[in-house]
C-alpha cells in the first residue's frame, strides 16, 4: 500500500508503507544527535517529518507526544499547530482540528493543506457555504488537484449551485 505524507507540511510525496519505517528510524537518529535543549531550524523539521511518518503508520500515541514537545517549545509556529490538526482530524475530532487549522491560516493564510482539510471537515459536518470558501480558495490555487475539484463540486450541489459544479 502506498500512502502519503505532508512533509513539514510543505509538499506531499508518496512512499510505500515499509519505507516510512525507515524514514522513521532516520528522523530518530538525526533527533538523537541534536542537542535537546535547542530546538533548531533542522531540529523542528526533522521532528515535524518524524510526526508526518508517525501520523502515516497510525501511531496516534508517539505522534501526539512530539506534537506536544513542539507546541511547547514553539507554541506560536504554525506547523506543528497543522501537526496537532491533523491528529485531530485522524482521531475524527472535528472541532479541535478545525480550531488549529483556523490558527494556522491565520498566520500563513495560503496553507493549502489546512484550506483543503477544514474545506473537507466543513462539508462532512453540513457546513457547505463555508466549505465552499475553503475549497474555491483552494482550488483557485491548486486547479489540478482532482479530489479537490470534486468535493467543490458536490458542495456547490449541496448548496443547489448545479451549474457552478459542472464547471
Amino acid at each position: 500500500h502506498t500512502r502519503y505524507i505532508s512533509v513539514t507540511g510543505v509538499q506531499t510525496c508518496a512512499l510505500p508503507i515499509w519505507e516510512f519505517e525507515t524514514a522513521l528510524g532516520f528522523f530518530e537518529k538525526g533527533l538523537q544527535d541534536s542537542d535537546s535543549r535547542q530546538l533548531t531550524p533542522l531540529a523542528l523539521t526533522t521532528r515535524l517529518d518524524k510526526i508526518a511518518a508517525l501520523l502515516a503508520l497510525d501511531r496516534y500515541d508517539a505522534a501526539r507526544s512530539d506534537i506536544d514537545f513542539l507546541l511547547k517549545k514553539v507554541p506560536n509556529h504554525p506547523l506543528p499547530k497543522y501537526s496537532r490538526a491533523l491528529l485531530a482530524y485522524q482521531e475524527q475530532d472535528y472541532t479541535v482540528a478545525g480550531d488549529y487549522l483556523a490558527q494556522v491560516l491565520k498566520q500563513m493564510p495560503n496553507h493549502l493543506q489546512s484550506m483543503l482539510l477544514l474545506g473537507a471537515i466543513n462539508y462532512n459536518q453540513g457546513n457547505f457555504e463555508q466549505a465552499g470558501v475553503y475549497l474555491n480558495r483552494y482550488v483557485s490555487k491548486a486547479p489540478n488537484h482532482p479530489e479537490a475539484v470534486k468535493l467543490l463540486a458536490a458542495t456547490r450541489l449541496k448548496q443547489g449551485q448545479a451549474e457552478l459544479a459542472m464547471e
